[in-house]
């Protein structure tokens, strides 16, 4: 700190906790927080944060570092102001000799010292990286970061040439409008894996609003909580023109630092505060629709039922287990717990039950991608319309919550690019469902009615039927 504050880059206090985390190691030499996120609301002053510990990091630990941000202009406004410390001859001379090359090319922005030092400055794509080779990644803005990117970078610091790489991600909350983008993925799971302690090798600072229901925006005192830099770097006569002029979400985000509500409808998907709403009491059912769905890695199977729930919604229930080997046993204990299966169904991905099926005598339906699509509409639709039911299944809960949507040729489907995350309960839940309300719709042709015979003096009197008039 006394290294930056010497050359005029002297941190707030608030910035020199962080500085001081990603410089502090473990008693066998190590960096205690192999890698150190840090999220504040813009123009509060990040950057100075990554200025000091490039400075020092290459001057006084020869460290050498890649520097990378999602726009070329972010990437070179950053080189800039690295550079002014070391072309200063006259004001830092120290700093001027220690120069080996600059190199000022754009896209290949790069200051390299006579310790070993050195700093490289990309603008990120998915085949960024390649052919570097340091001890610190740096990837600022990373609202924006996706997993092919990092991918392409967390290479660059495998064999590190101190023998002790680093990771600092740096931004702001990601967009809330593309929750379910490739742009922000990382920093979203690397957050989560701080708020569950997932990683004890990292360390995340986060000055922002907490998850939830969206902040007061008209509460000024809260700008003043989630800004460190209010009232010095900051106006709050421009934060009050902020607000102005953005819409609550933005101003929420831009200025509160808000990461929105996980439990919040978002990009399509279900409501789950609407989906709680839905639990109910239900006793099991005599009559069903059954539908089966495996996830595309065939790591987990889901049997779905729809029946008749309470106030005539659709109550739907569902089994869920790793594997396939139980399923057909399911089947058929299920087909003769019912009084009647209207119909069991299989999705594309469960077409490898039917030779079995067809064995074992059960009729079966097999499914189209088509059918599933509009199945994924029409859940969404019926949980808003309040005509589902549940029991409140953690499985079914945990696949609602993650559930997202993607739109293709015919229109909008289930999300299944991830396969870490199983949504087969709600893939099974929505066909069961939709074909239980398909059919529960068809109308009952009655039975005929009985024909009456009247005398035919009756008939023509009536008009029921011709005569010749005699």
């Amino acid at each position: 700190m006394a290294l930056a504050s010497g050359y005029g880059l002297t941190a707030d206090e608030w910035q020199a906790d962080p500085v001081c985390c990603i410089f502090a190691r473990r008693t066998d030499g190590r960096w205690a927080s192999a890698t150190t996120k840090i999220t504040v609301p813009r123009q509060n002053g990040k950057n100075g944060i990554l200025e000091i510990v490039e400075l020092f990091g290459m001057v006084v630990l020869g460290l050498k570092f890649l520097h990378t941000a999602h726009e070329v202009k972010t990437a070179r406004k950053a080189f800039r102001r690295i550079l002014s410390f070391f072309e200063n001859e006259e004001k830092f001379p120290e700093l001027a000799a220690m120069v080996v090359e600059i190199r000022k090319t754009n896209g290949q922005e790069a200051i390299s010292l006579a310790n070993g030092g050195s700093i490289e400055f990309i603008a990120r794509s998915s085949g960024s990286g390649r052919g570097f080779t340091v001890d610190v990644l740096v990837c600022d803005e990373d609202q924006d970061l996706t997993d092919d990117e990092l991918a392409a970078l967390l290479p660059t610091i495998s064999a590190a040439p101190s023998g002790n790489p680093m990771v600092i991600l740096t931004g702001t909350p990601p967009a809330l409008d593309k929750i379910n983008a490739p742009q922000g993925e990382v920093a979203r799971r690397v957050r989560n894996d701080a708020i569950k302690k997932a990683d004890p090798n990292l360390t995340c600072f986060d000055w922002g609003a907490p998850d939830g229901p969206m902040p007061d925006v008209d509460d000024e005192s809260l700008a003043y909580r989630f800004n460190p830099a209010l009232g010095t770097r900051l106006n709050i006569e421009e934060v009050r023109r902020e607000r102005r002029m953005m819409s609550a979400e933005k101003f929420a985000q831009e200025r509160y630092g808000w990461w929105g509500n996980p439990d919040a409808k978002q990009g399509g998907v279900i409501d789950m505060t609407q989906w709680r709403r839905l639990r109910a009491k239900a006793g099991a059912p005599s009559r069903a629709e059954i539908v089966v769905d495996v996830s595309p890695d065939l790591t987990w199977t889901s049997v779905a039922v729809a029946a008749e729930g309470p106030e005539g919604r659709t109550l739907v229930l569902v089994d869920r287990a790793e594997g396939t080997g139980w399923v057909l046993r399911r089947l058929t204990g299920l087909h003769e717990d019912l009084a009647e299966v209207v119909e069991l169904a299989l999705t594309p991905t469960a077409q490898i039950f039917a030779a079995s099926l067809t064995k074992a005598k059960l009729d079966f339906q097999q499914l189209t991608s088509a059918d599933v699509g509009r199945a994924c509409a029409a859940f969404q639709e019926s949980v808003r319309g309040g005509r589902i039911a549940h029991v409140g299944q953690t499985e079914l809960d945990d696949a609602v919550r993650n559930g997202t949507t993607r739109y293709r040729e015919g229109g909008q489907v289930w999300d299944r690019r991830k396969p870490e995350i199983d949504i087969s309960p709600l893939v099974a839940t929505s066909v069961a469902a939709q074909r239980w309300q398909m059919h529960a719709a068809k109308p009952k042709t009655p039975p005929p009615a009985p024909r009456r015979t009247e005398p035919a003096s009756t008939r023509r009197r009536t008009g029921d039927i011709a005569h010749s008039g005699f």
